[in-house]
């Protein structure tokens, strides 16, 4: 999942990245935009259970399979959270950083 993640971000072109960081500044400002981008983000979780259970031929409603669906979607959200705060930072990075974080068991 990381590595597919940062193949479709490294190969976004400068100006579409710049159009990213201006939709998360949008919905940081409006909250009817982060209500919407909740949403989203718990389609994913759900979506990416399904996937998951079904190339490990498990229920998609199992607890374990939940909880990573949404451990990996929290590093979205906590990337995306991170820009918000600071503008500055490099989006795939972070969203790497994410993952390190999550393969390590995440250490604190």
């Amino acid at each position: 999942i990381r590595a597919a993640m940062r193949a479709v971000f490294d190969g976004m072109p400068e100006e579409a990245l710049l159009r990213e960081r201006d939709r998360i500044r949008m919905v940081k400002d409006v909250p009817e935009l982060r209500a919407a981008a909740l949403d989203d983000y718990t389609r994913s979780m759900r979506l990416l259970a399904e996937l998951l259970a079904e190339r490990l031929g498990r229920s998609p409603d199992e607890f374990p399979v939940q909880v990573f669906a949404g451990a990996v979607v929290g590093v979205a959200l906590a990337t995306m959270q991170s820009l918000m705060d600071n503008s500055a930072e490099d989006f795939t990075e972070l969203l790497n950083r994410g993952f390190e974080l999550l393969e390590a068991g995440l250490p604190l």
